[in-house]
């Protein structure tokens, strides 16, 4: 490489280092702080999100190369989430509670008389804020990843990263739960008895994992194949299906019905990717073996042709026992493939329908803005029925549903819209990798569950859909270097 061209890329690469740290920092401290969902790992993911525009606008200013438009079309992708966070402003604006101080008591009432279209159901102004600047850090950081590199080798490291973490996490896991069943006056009081790891909520671990363990099933596609034992199992390819091997026998110890159907789906389809990838040809053959002829058929076919016989035996398994689990839990009238009929804290299919028809109750009155961002905890407190005990619910266990109670249709096309250009735009551009299509239908079968579970409630496991689907969507118009 000549000196000036080193100097030429050098704030590139400056630019994509920062990147990688920004995605690391971001999504490593989301799932060690409890998932994001404590006060310190929001407070980080917000802090780290800032570094994410301001790197789009140094490498723009510093890079030659850049595309001219790179920051109008970064901020355009960004601007539905500047307007959800302007109308939940505006909401803040006209309260549609009421506090009344009596002696050394606060009391709260909803005001059910209020006509203006943008309300907010808050008591506390600084929640909404916060967790409209927590989505907005982390569309920003999953964007900068589409806009800032070009490069596959950057995205695989990015991801590759990340998936390490993960599964760091899920041995800590499994070691805390080891401790805890030889003595069960062990206990985490501040995760609680339903938790894995740092996730004080097992069903967000299991989604958690899905993500990276697609992750670790698209790259270890993209990692060339090695044809010989000897030389497979010091591969990288080797590492990344065993990190996703891990990951998914997290997800079978923690996930409801449906997600683990979701995941060993996803595992047959990576298997099945990887089949197509070590199919015996000539051509694919001798990049391995250049001193050998693969001409007689049955040479080629019998030794050559072990990988993908492996291969395809891994994915009728993994796609097999999916078929078969998810028979069983929909025969089961206490799951549906909603509920684990094993755990003793999951909610009952009879509560899951009672939230859903409250939820609707909601959405009755105030369907096109909502009642604001963050207000459903408060709504439940006012309006659930006594079947569901004191305390409010956090959640309708659909984040369809309380994104419509909260920020009403407006708020759902304002959050699908930057998703939904991306994907019209891969759809157009007919260019469809195996790492590619496998990353996306990652992100399609985690992010399905939101209609009936919550997911998105986590900011780890936000950040991480987003993360994978802006480099699904890189991927096939990224370079190969």
């Amino acid at each position: 490489m000549l000196d000036e061209e080193v100097v030429i890329k050098a704030p590139k690469h400056a630019s994509e280092r920062l990147l990688i740290v920004n995605v690391a920092l971001l999504v490593c401290a989301s799932a060690f702080f409890f998932g994001g969902t404590s006060e310190l790992g929001m407070g980080i993911l917000i802090a780290a999100g800032i570094l994410a525009p301001i790197n789009m606008i140094v490498y723009k200013s510093v890079w030659i190369d850049a595309p001219p438009n790179v920051n109008f079309l970064y901020t355009l992708a960004l601007f539905p989430y500047i307007v959800s966070f302007a109308l939940m402003v505006a909401g803040l604006c006209s309260p549609a509670i009421e506090s009344l101080i009596i002696g050394s008591n606060t009391y709260y009432s909803l005001i059910t008389e209020n006509f203006s279209p943008i309300v907010s159901a808050t008591p506390d102004i600084l929640i909404p804020i916060l967790a409209e600047l927590c989505t907005l850090s982390i569309v920003a950081c999953a964007l900068s990843l589409y806009f800032l590199t070009d490069s596959r080798y950057i995205i695989r490291y990015i991801l590759i990263l990340c998936g390490l973490f993960a599964v760091a996490l899920a041995l800590a896991g499994f070691l805390m739960d080891f401790i805890r069943n030889q003595n069960s006056a062990l206990s985490i009081p501040f995760l609680g008895s339903a938790s894995f790891s740092t996730f004080p909520d097992k069903f967000h671990w299991a989604s958690y994992a899905t993500i990276w363990a697609g992750a670790f099933m698209a790259m270890s596609i993209y990692t060339n194949q090695t044809f010989t034992f000897r030389h497979f199992f010091y591969s990288l390819r080797f590492v990344c299906i065993l990190c996703a091997g891990v990951l998914l026998a997290s997800i079978l110890c923690t996930a409801t019905p449906i997600q683990a159907v979701s995941a060993l789906a996803i595992a047959g389809v990576g298997f099945a990717f990887l089949a197509v990838d070590t199919l015996p040809t000539i051509s694919n053959l001798n990049r391995h073996y250049t001193q050998r002829s693969w001409k007689p058929f049955k040479k080629r076919f019998i030794r050559g042709g072990t990988p993908m016989y492996a291969y395809t035996v891994l994915s009728l398994i993994c796609l097999v026992s999916a078929g078969m689990m998810f028979a069983d839990s929909y025969a089961d009238p206490e799951e549906r493939l909603l509920v684990n009929s094993k755990d003793p804290y999951s909610m009952n299919l009879a509560q899951r329908e009672s939230l859903v028809v409250n939820g609707m109750n909601l959405i009755k009155d105030r369907y096109l803005f909502g009642w604001g961002t963050s207000s459903y905890t408060a709504l439940t407190a006012f309006m659930q029925d006594s079947d569901f005990g004191d305390d409010p619910w956090l959640s309708p266990k659909s984040d369809l549903l309380q994104k419509i109670i909260e920020n009403g249709i407006a708020g759902l096309v304002l959050h699908m819209l930057t998703p939904l250009m991306f994907l019209l735009l891969w759809l157009f551009r007919r260019r469809f990798s195996l790492p590619g299509t496998l990353m996306l239908l990652t992100v399609l079968c985690v992010a399905a569950t939101g209609i009936i579970d919550f997911p998105f409630q986590s900011p780890a496991v936000m950040l991480g859909i987003w993360v994978l689907m802006m480099s699904a969507f890189r991927w096939d118009n990224a370079k190969v270097v």
